[in-house]
């Protein structure tokens, strides 16, 4: 008979913060995985409504351990790092409030990231459950945002397609949706990935997942299973539509100063003309010495 120890722990690390509305049925896919070796992480921005007691309820009862992690609210990358602080795993699943994982979710990403140890982490499709509440155009988020990689030339290896550090030298990188991989809950990441390459940060609430993204293709492949093994769930009091604040001017930002080198030279040129006084004064008298002699 197999045993866990044949499996390697897998955290489910759910960061939670008013989430009782939809907390019970997200937990509940949690615990009907497949895979045989899990623990799960819930860390509470200190909440108000019952999230807490539908944890208490599903710690007691569940046969895998069960922690709950109540603090003083950070924002929400510091949430997030709290649950991958907390968790003991030697990969991190993460499931939030109001999503959902297949039954074969873990299952399935865990094999694919132990029969390729280039890949730092994996990722899935998603399927889109749209909230009957949700007063936003649905179909065009979706025809927009449902398939993240529909414009990205994935490469394949044994079968499955990955994202490695190209994409960081092509424009890709800055054409919409930003996001090529998915949201977290829709990924398996290796532990050691954060130990080598830091956590998400606690600056940004709307790009944080894809400028750890960004982090990790200097270092490893991203698979991306080319099937849904999560389900997203659409809704108006979601972080993403709630937030009124526009990250893309500060992602940029953060690929010219961390990223410069893997940039290709078109967006170089741009961020030097946008972000550095002295690349402009210097192409300035270029620009106008080739005047001078050009007549």
């Amino acid at each position: 008979m197999t045993t866990n120890k044949n499996f390697p722990l897998v955290s489910i690390c759910i960061p939670t913060r008013n989430g009782a509305e939809f907390l019970d049925l997200a937990i509940r896919s949690a615990l009907d995985q497949t895979y045989p070796n899990l623990e799960i992480i819930v860390s509470d921005d200190n909440s108000t409504d019952g999230t807490r007691a539908i944890v208490e309820r599903h710690k007691s009862e569940a046969k895998i351990p069960f922690v709950l992690h109540v603090h003083e609210p950070r924002g929400m990358g510091a949430n997030w790092n709290n649950a991958i602080e907390l968790s003991k795993g030697k990969y991190i699943k993460f499931l939030f409030q109001d999503d959902l994982l297949e039954p074969r979710c873990v299952e399935e990403m865990v094999r694919v990231l132990e029969e390729h140890p280039q890949m730092g982490m994996v990722a899935s499709k998603r399927v889109i459950l749209v909230d009957e509440n949700y007063d936003v155009n649905a179909k065009g988020w979706i025809e927009k945002y449902g398939d993240l990689q529909k414009d990205v030339k994935l490469k394949r290896e044994n079968g499955i397609g990955f994202l490695d550090k190209e994409i960081l030298g092509s424009d890709a990188i800055v054409m919409s949706p930003v996001n090529k991989v998915g949201e977290p809950m829709a990924a398996l990441i290796r532990k050691e990935v954060f130990s080598d390459v830091g956590l998400f940060s606690e600056q940004l609430s709307q790009l944080l997942d894809m400028e750890f993204y960004t982090r990790v293709l200097r270092k490893y492949r991203i698979g991306i299973i080319d099937r849904p093994l999560v389900k997203y769930r659409l809704h108006a009091q979601q972080t993403t539509q709630t937030s009124k604040r526009d990250e893309f001017p500060a992602f940029e930002y953060i690929l010219f100063k961390k990223h410069f080198l893997y940039l290709n030279w078109k967006l170089r040129f741009r961020y030097l003309n946008r972000y550095s006084r002295v690349f402009r004064v210097l192409s300035g008298g270029v620009s106008r010495l080739s005047r001078l002699f050009g007549r």
